[in-house]
């Protein structure tokens, strides 16, 4: 397991620093965004100067969360920064939307096993189940007392990105974090309706188009949707997640993958259960992420695009107890 812990160096910089800002990876998740929250409302706690800055909206479903007083999608040319954070972004091109406008020296907070280690500082653990967890501890070792606003970007960052604790990649410490969170009095019932029960009308219906035509490979093995631009259009929504998950979730799939043309890429996101290890696929076409959930972009066009992933797949041996 990987383990690049430079903890201390990164708690020193906080406490000697003043003036910070945040990147959460581009097209923020739950895990970004609870992520980027709780350590902002951490360093507010410490007096520091802090903004998160990002291009693009907070989801649907994480954006219940208070973030308005920190959130910013525009800078000063001449901003002066002692440092900028960069969270749950395993690659500088997570980043290359903001990234080539600031100058400030890179803390690298993540927890993806292909994370390459951009950072002049670097906190990267594939051990925790996300990066809600290091900071977590971040704040922590800070010795700030978690609040109720913390504890709950938090458990939203942890619940996404273990999918509500089913995922593999939840662990003994996972739950025991959110046990503590849970403490504090967060309104565990009001996070799970945001989450979970509050899909926008227009997206239920782009979900139930794309999964309609679905396709299936390798005996059922291989579950592919595609979501094209004309689709966002025709449903007025962009927001593609869960799709890939819904069709992870079928007996015979042992690996989803979702392809959707997204800002003149073509951007895939995989899912697998067990052993697949979807992230070596990521990584071949300059991608990342872990073993049971990566993805990349492809200059390629759809059918094209498709057409690889048939075949990096089909060449895999999967499960054929099940049938499509």
């Amino acid at each position: 397991m990987k383990r690049t812990m430079m903890k201390n160096s990164i708690v020193e910089a906080i406490v000697q620093h003043h003036d910070f800002l945040i990147m959460p990876h581009m097209h923020p998740d739950g895990d970004a965004v609870g992520s980027s929250l709780a350590l902002a409302l951490a360093l507010e706690a410490l007096g520091k100067n802090v903004r998160v800055f990002s291009l693009d909206p907070i989801p649907y479903d994480i954006a219940f969360l208070k973030t308005q007083n920190f959130w910013v999608s525009t800078l000063e040319a001449d901003v002066a920064l002692d440092y900028v954070i960069a969270l749950d972004a395993s690659d500088e091109g997570r980043l290359m939307d903001r990234l080539d406008r600031l100058k400030a020296p890179l803390i690298n907070i993540d927890h993806h096993k292909t994370n390459t280690g951009y950072g002049a500082l670097n906190w990267v653990d594939e051990t925790a189940s996300a990066t809600g967890e290091i900071i977590f501890e971040l704040i922590k070792a800070l010795d700030v007392p978690l609040s109720a606003a913390m504890a709950t970007a938090l458990y939203v960052a942890i619940s996404t990105d273990t999918g509500s604790f089913m995922y593999a990649n939840t662990t003994k410490r996972t739950h025991l974090i959110a046990g503590e969170l849970l403490g504090l009095g967060i309104d565990l019932e009001g996070i799970n309706r945001h989450l979970y029960q509050n899909i926008p009308m227009n997206k239920f219906r782009l979900n139930a188009y794309v999964l309609e035509k679905a396709e299936f490979h390798a005996l059922g093995g291989l579950g592919l949707a595609v979501v094209q631009a004309e689709d966002m259009k025709r449903f007025n929504c962009t927001n593609t997640d869960n799709i890939v998950e819904a069709l992870r979730n079928i007996d015979s799939v042992e690996v989803a993958v979702l392809v959707v043309e997204r800002d003149g890429l073509v951007k895939v996101s995989m899912r697998s259960k067990g052993a697949v290890d979807v992230s070596e696929i990521a990584l071949k076409y300059k991608g990342g992420g872990h073993v049971n959930a990566a993805g990349f972009s492809s200059e390629l066009g759809i059918e094209e695009t498709k057409d690889r992933i048939i075949k990096e797949f089909s060449a895999i041996g999967f499960r054929t107890d099940h049938h499509q």
